[in-house]
């Protein structure tokens, strides 16, 4: 759905004849949390933000993780028009955590973090922004955003159930090991091969990925990698970024996804320097490349839908795990 397409659905007073799956289960979800009596939630965007049906809510605290090329069709070509996409969750009175510069730090062009300052400036809300400096560790960046919005939840009188403020305090006793999510930095192992499922899909994220990994022996060789994308992703910029830690690549596709077509993937792959072969299922791409992999670790990246295809197939007992 076109942003123009949405917009003439609310200004027409059709949007609920036009309501998508995602905007159903996002009323189901509020209906659920009315009736639960619920005092405070996380709640995700599902796409951008300004027409996105979870934009209903009048949040006090709006996080902006980080904004890259994706969804480029619907949400615009530029950093800073995605922004701005973005920026529309907020709201008079809130605060707005972002792991965004508020200048162009990276190049000339790149004033995403210039158009949430600026939205946040016309709305009347107060932005705290996470550090200046080169970003090394995505566990990290995610831990200190955290750490920034309950400070804030804890300013604005939120208490634990012992009764001492909110803040981040919280996160103290949570180590490494504590922080798992399936398909995200997933370490794991086939047929004795190192491995790691990660539904990194931007190139921004995947050297932060990389950085955190060759932490540990067993991920600090050269990798083989598995790789699905979304059509509407930058494939150029992502395979450039993963260039870094693999030169060969099984390009592979999720039935019921919108990824590229793994020929179409696979080519461009073999544009810039890669060993590539096209397999038209994650589990042809888990064999060719358990197949090659000899010394190297696996890497399967570019899309959850990936990591929920893979986790199944994996043989090794316990796969599973952090």
């Amino acid at each position: 759905e076109s942003l123009a397409a949405r917009e003439a659905a609310l200004a027409g007073g059709t949007a609920a004849g036009a309501a998508s799956w995602f905007d159903l289960m996002t009323a189901a979800a509020f209906w659920i949390f009315a009736h639960e009596r619920v005092a405070w939630a996380v709640i995700e965007v599902g796409l951008g933000g300004r027409l996105d049906s979870t934009n209903v809510v009048r949040g006090e605290v709006f996080i902006v993780t980080t904004i890259d090329l994706e969804h480029t069709s619907i949400l615009g070509s530029t950093r800073a028009a995605i922004a701005a996409e973005k920026a529309g969750i907020l709201k008079a009175g809130g605060t707005l955590i972002a792991g965004v510069l508020p200048d162009a730090r990276r190049s000339a062009e790149d004033d995403a973090g210039a158009v949430l300052r600026e939205h946040a400036r016309a709305v009347g809300v107060e932005a705290r922004w996470l550090g200046t400096g080169p970003l090394t560790s995505i566990t990290r960046h995610n831990r200190e955003l955290a750490a920034l919005a309950l400070d804030e939840l804890g300013r604005r009188g939120l208490h634990s159930f012992s009764g001492a403020p909110v803040d981040r305090g919280l996160l103290g006793g949570l180590g490494p090991g504590d922080l798992r999510l399936p398909g995200r930095m997933e370490r794991t192992s086939h047929q004795g091969i190192p491995m790691v499922l990660d539904g990194a899909h931007v190139a921004f994220c995947l050297p932060l990925v990389l950085g955190e990994l060759r932490a540990e022996a067993r991920f600090q060789g050269y990798a083989l990698g598995i790789l699905a994308l979304g059509a509407d992703k930058d494939a150029a910029a992502f395979l450039k970024a993963l260039r870094e830690a693999t030169d060969t690549v099984a390009c592979t596709y999720v039935e019921g996804s919108l990824h590229r077509q793994p020929e179409e993937l696979c080519a461009l792959a073999r544009e810039l320097g890669f060993v590539a072969e096209a397999c038209a299922t994650p589990a042809l791409a888990l064999a060719w490349a358990s197949a090659r992999a000899a010394n190297r670790w696996i890497l399967a990246t570019g899309s959850l839908y990936l990591a929920g295809a893979l986790r199944p197939l994996l043989a090794d007992s316990g796969n599973a795990r952090s």
